[in-house]
């Protein structure tokens, strides 16, 4: 070994010796793993990001960008990963079925937003060392590695798509120049499915190009008619531009001093 390497090699021994092993909670039971099974369309990590339960932190080698926060896309594609070893040092996250119930809620509120109304948590699992748990709570350390694996079985169901998407100016009018300005903005498409992430950003979107437009006063609501029979959903974009605005009288007030130089010759 070279001397780079083992001076390489002793530093992180040292890193180890500082930081030492978290430790591991008594009497209780430590989330491992969590599985989502049956998430084809979207993405099990942006799930995961929304969870207050959350696995064992883990060294993880990615090919590609990993999913960002909570409701932060991509949420339909995750890149492939390989989870190399966890990570001695970091806290082990106990588990609350308390907290868990309301993950659940979290997931379906999450396929809500992402268009997917008739998504159903179908049931959960728990397992520790290869065996089924029905209710952790307490854990004998001594009869078990306390280490649980949480398996959430999901239906996505169908996604709703959008099936119409219109532009209204309830006060005042726009031109045909800014009015197709505005289209050109939107990310929310027929045939595409309904996000409300894509509709809030929209909305966001149609008020900044007004502002820039002079239309300083201008504010943008929406309307979201959903048929989940149907699995359709028409989007109105409503607008109230106000008065286009202009710059009045500009005038600068205060002393300016300036020094007197003589030229030199």
């Amino acid at each position: 070994m070279g001397r780079a390497r083992r001076e390489q090699a002793c530093a992180l021994l040292g890193l180890f010796a500082l930081t030492g092993c978290a430790t591991f909670p008594k009497g209780q039971y430590t989330v491992d793993d969590v599985d989502l099974v049956g998430v084809e369309e979207m993405s099990e990590e942006a799930i995961e990001a929304c969870l207050v339960t959350r696995e064992h932190e883990r060294v993880v080698f990615r090919l590609g960008m990993g999913a960002g926060s909570c409701g932060d896309p991509p949420f339909d594609s995750s890149p492939p990963k390989i989870a190399l070893w966890s990570m001695p040092w970091s806290e082990w996250p106990v588990y609350d079925p308390s907290i868990f119930d309301l993950d659940r809620e979290r997931i379906l509120r999450w396929y809500h937003a992402r268009g997917f109304y008739d998504a159903q948590v179908k049931g959960v699992r728990t397992y520790v060392d290869g065996e089924m748990v029905n209710e952790p709570i307490d854990c004998d350390e001594n009869k078990s590695s306390c280490k649980l694996e949480v398996m959430v079985q999901v239906d996505e169901g169908e996604p709703v798509l959008v099936k119409e998407v219109k532009v209204e100016t309830i006060s005042g009018a726009l031109s045909t120049d800014i009015l197709r300005g505005i289209e050109k903005k939107l990310t929310v498409e027929r045939g595409e499915r309904f996000d409300e992430h894509d509709y809030e950003e929209d909305k966001q979107e149609i008020q900044t190009y007004l502002w820039n437009k002079s239309y300083a006063r201008a504010s943008v609501k929406g309307k979201v008619e959903i048929d989940r029979e149907r699995h359709a959903a028409r989007v109105t974009y409503q607008l109230e531009p106000g008065p286009a605005c202009v710059f009045g009288g500009l005038k600068v007030e205060g002393k300016c001093r300036t020094k007197n130089r003589k030229e030199k010759r």
